[in-house]
């Protein structure tokens, strides 16, 4: 046998070897299909402390502009995008509250 057979067959020894066989893991595809289908259980962040998080987000922006006026709402306006300007008009209103 030659040197590069040689090789050759040790590298096939060490591929089997690391390929395990479903013969080898009984007990693996079950515990891998409830794992990979399990869901995720719903955590409550704030508990009841924050009953709403968009309502307090808008309050606590409305504390903090009202005491920096026009500060921080040139801040928010020039460093969020559309989108997120929108979500937050949304929130505002949700809460009853305004910027200023």
């Amino acid at each position: 046998m030659t040197a590069t057979e040689r090789k050759q067959q040790v590298q096939d020894e060490a591929k089997e070897e690391l390929l395990v066989g479903f013969d080898d893991t009984p007990a693996y595809t079950p515990t891998f299909s409830r794992l990979t289908f399990a869901k995720k259980p719903h955590t409550e962040l704030f508990g009841t402390s924050i009953p709403d998080a968009r309502c307090h987000l808008a309050k606590c922006l409305q504390t903090l502009t009202s005491s920096h006026p026009n500060q921080f709402l040139s801040v928010i306006t020039n460093g969020l995008s559309t989108e997120q300007l929108l979500d937050i008009q949304k929130y505002c209103a949700l809460a009853k509250v305004t910027l200023t």
